[in-house]
Order: C-alpha cells, then structure tokens, then sequence
C-alpha cells in the first residue's frame, strides 16, 4: 500500500516538474513526463519496453524503478483484446428514427 502512495505522490511530483519545465525554458519537460508516466502506469507494455531498452545506459535508476514495482516484465497490463463472443460485446442498435421524424419525411 506504502508502495502505491509512494508512486502517486511521485508521480504528482514528475507531473508538476514537468509543467513547470513548459513554461520555464532552461528546465527539461519530456523526462519528468516520462517519470511521471512511469509512476502512473507501472506495468504498461511501452514504458516497459522503453525501460529495456535503456537498462544498458542506466542500470542502476532502472533497478531502483523495478525495486518499487515498475515495469516488471511478467506483470504486463492490459488482458489483451476483447473476445468476440463476450457478453460485454454486442452489435449496435439500428437507428431509428422519433415519430414525429418519420412523419416530416415519409418514405
């Protein structure tokens, strides 16, 4: 629970940096967006990915991330597509136009 209290509050951190590196010009933006997007969604498969790719230029910041629960490979998010037949998926309704509609325009 520590852990998710930790990550939220960090994450408002990253994110207030982040405008404030907007409007101030010598102050960097993009990474604290991207820590902020870090603290928000620890287990999305891009940010997971992009954490790879960097873990042979900064080792040590990505184990203290995966130490707190970020981007742990085998906890991906997402349950992957909806199957077709699910009961949460069903076609749309036909429109149909209100009476009075059909009355104005007579087929």
């Amino acid at each position: 629970m520590w852990l998710l209290t930790l990550r939220l509050i960090l994450g408002v951190v990253f994110l207030v940096l982040g405008f404030i590196g907007l409007l101030v010009p010598v102050m960097p933006q993009v990474i604290f967006f991207v820590l902020a997007a870090l603290m928000f969604f620890p287990k999305h498969r891009r940010l997971n990915k992009m954490l790879d790719r960097g873990e042979r230029k900064m080792p040590r910041p990505i184990a203290w991330l995966r130490r707190i629960g970020i981007g742990h490979p085998d906890q991906e998010c997402g349950a992957g597509p909806i199957p077709a037949d699910s009961p949460s998926v069903q076609p749309a309704p036909a429109y149909e136009p209100p009476a009075n509609e059909r009355a104005m325009y007579p087929d």
